[in-house]
């Protein structure tokens, strides 16, 4: 029996994506000439309301450091691979009622599914 990959493709995606139970905001930032005639950095949406999925490799108790307490977690987002996300983006994220930021996004790790992003949780929220 001959396996077709390309429907196979397609329904792995399927499922893959029934996994999705947040959305999220895409944020990078874009050169936008400031009235003052110089060039400036802001940061823009990039994408809005993507459907995505969180997941926390583990979830640690802050550690002692010498100025402050420090929290290390690995966050991945899980999304669709057509979103072109470039190192360096930030996401607000609402999953399961929660709505928080993440920043550095890591380079993504694009499949034919799906694509994986590393993230980082903002200040704010650690």
């Amino acid at each position: 029996m001959m396996i077709n990959l390309t429907k196979a493709r397609q329904r792995a995606r399927k499922y893959t994506e029934a996994l999705y139970d947040g959305i999220c905001t895409v944020k990078g930032y874009s050169e936008i000439r400031a009235p003052t005639g110089e060039d400036i950095k802001e940061l823009v949406d990039v994408y809005t309301d993507i459907p995505c999925r969180l997941s926390h490799d583990s979830s640690p108790a802050a550690s002692d450091a010498t100025t402050a307490d420090t929290i290390s977690q690995g966050i991945t987002m899980f999304m669709a691979p057509e979103y072109v996300v470039e190192p360096g983006c930030m996401f607000v994220v609402t999953q399961n009622g929660v709505t928080r930021e993440y920043q550095n996004s890591g380079p993504a790790k694009v499949y034919t599914t799906h694509q994986e992003i590393a993230l980082e949780l903002t200040e704010d929220y650690v």
